[in-house]
């Protein structure tokens, strides 16, 4: 635990709002490029003739992908 004490108390207040800083932009960025993969994913769904909705469920949306893409149900 030392080790631990002694790096936190070696930051400076700037370097710790930095670092936190950096952490909301990357939380940030994650957000929205989840978003942007769910309206990507949405949109083909329903250019193939599918409902949209169904690629926010995991293992259905990979079982309506692999019907869309003609793939043997075995895989």
């Amino acid at each position: 635990m030392n080790a631990f004490q002694d790096f936190a108390s070696s930051l400076s207040e700037d370097t710790a709002m930095a670092l936190a800083v950096s952490l909301l932009l990357l939380v940030f960025l994650l957000i929205v490029s989840i978003v942007l993969m769910i309206i990507a994913a949405w949109k083909i769904f329903v250019k193939a003739g599918e409902k949209g909705w169904k690629i926010l469920i995991p293992f259905y949306s990979m079982y309506v992908q692999c019907r869309i893409a003609r793939i043997p149900k075995i895989f």
